[in-house]
């Protein structure tokens, strides 16, 4: 079979006989593509060139989180559950509740139900689904963070974030140290259900599976790494439930680093700060290799999984498709067409090959700001 590759993608592929630097210079100078085109060009340069094992670039996402999308925004402290279907799947994340006593002072007929009020906190963005690929990462390749189900996350905020990709790590109250701590707490305290069914109503199944995130979470960071002092604070730990570490170290999908940190790089003028083009990367590595032929997937059925944050489906399938040629960049190897009613997408190989020939080493920094 031919490569077949989206026209609108072309422009963003580098052959390896070409001199992207040289016929970069001049189309960046020409007004031809732009300076994160060129970039994006780039990266997938190197993703052709040279394999992820090769590059010791090799990380891991929950295959349950390449299937369906966590929210890009915040859904609001009313919304007390998110909800999202690919096929037969639906995945439903009831949030992690915050509750505050209101005063004693206050006065009846404005006291909520036991003097208690509840605001739902939803993990969503890039963080989360950083800290996902760091987590899983952790427990395929048997880090020295990992403790069993227990993940180690340290003494130190900003000496974590440094593991998490971000340098310079800021405090206040829209600082990433206090956005991070705030996207943990909510992650580590959601409860997950998976719903699939399929066939006819006489020879169908129905298939439920519920399980929490954590088991036990504690957190207790020094902001900086001078306010840690040995001997003070114990380290900050994320215990995952059995469920979710069986499911990490059973399926997690191996993805490409550099393809990873392009797309974030590339998202961050738009996109959701990347989140969004972060989930088509992992949904794809998770479906095309798996494919035995063509697959229709209609834009609704797009929508449905990544769609959240619009309104109209037009406005989706526009944002897809201005977001796709960054996809197949960081992805060389996918093959897909556009159609007027979808993506036929077409069995392609991994990212990465097989999880059982990818070698065990050292951890990886994931790009979360």
């Amino acid at each position: 079979m031919k490569n077949i590759v989206p026209n609108q993608t072309d422009s963003m592929r580098v052959k390896p006989s070409a001199s992207p630097l040289s016929i970069g210079e001049v189309a960046l100078a020409s007004g031809v593509i732009t300076k994160r085109d060129l970039e994006m060009a780039h990266a997938s340069a190197e993703l052709e060139l040279v394999t992820a094992q090769e590059a010791d670039v090799v990380v891991f996402h929950p295959s349950l989180f390449c299937q369906v999308a966590l929210p890009y925004r915040d859904p609001g402290h009313d919304v007390p559950d998110w909800v999202r279907n690919s096929g037969s799947v639906m995945l439903t994340i009831q949030p992690y509740v915050e509750t505050e006593r209101v005063p004693d002072s206050t006065p009846q007929r404005l006291r909520p139900p036991g003097g208690v009020v509840k605001r739902y906190r939803h993990a969503y963005g890039i963080i989360p689904r950083a800290f996902l690929t760091w987590a899983a990462t952790q427990v395929v390749t048997n880090s020295p963070d990992l403790d069993s189900h227990t993940l180690n996350l340290g003494h130190s905020m900003s000496a974590f974030l440094r593991k998490m990709g971000v340098e310079g790590a800021t405090g206040g109250a829209r600082g990433s140290i206090t956005r991070f701590r705030n996207q943990i707490k909510a992650l580590a305290g959601s409860s997950i259900s998976v719903t699939q069914e399929g066939g006819d109503e006489n020879t169908g199944y129905w298939l439920h599976e519920g399980m929490k995130f954590a088991s036990r979470t504690f957190l207790a960071w020094a902001p900086q790494d001078d306010h840690y002092q040995e001997g003070g604070l114990f380290p900050s730990t994320l215990t995952l439930t059995t469920e979710m570490y069986k499911s990490m170290r059973e399926s997690a999908v191996p993805i490409d680093l550099r393809a990873i940190r392009a797309l974030r790089a590339y998202g961050s003028e738009g996109s959701s700060g990347g989140a969004f083009t972060f989930d088509i990367y992992c949904w794809l590595a998770y479906r095309l290799h798996a494919l035995t032929k063509p697959t229709l997937v209609t834009w609704q059925q797009l929508s449905d999984q990544f769609g959240s944050q619009y309104k109209r489906l037009r406005a989706f399938k526009e944002n897809l498709l201005k977001q796709l040629p960054a996809v197949q960049a960081a992805y060389p190897a996918a093959k897909w067409v556009v159609r007027d009613n979808g993506l036929l997408l077409y069995p392609s190989p991994p990212p990465v090959p097989e999880r059982d020939k990818i070698p065990r080493s050292r951890p990886r920094q994931i790009e979360t700001k």
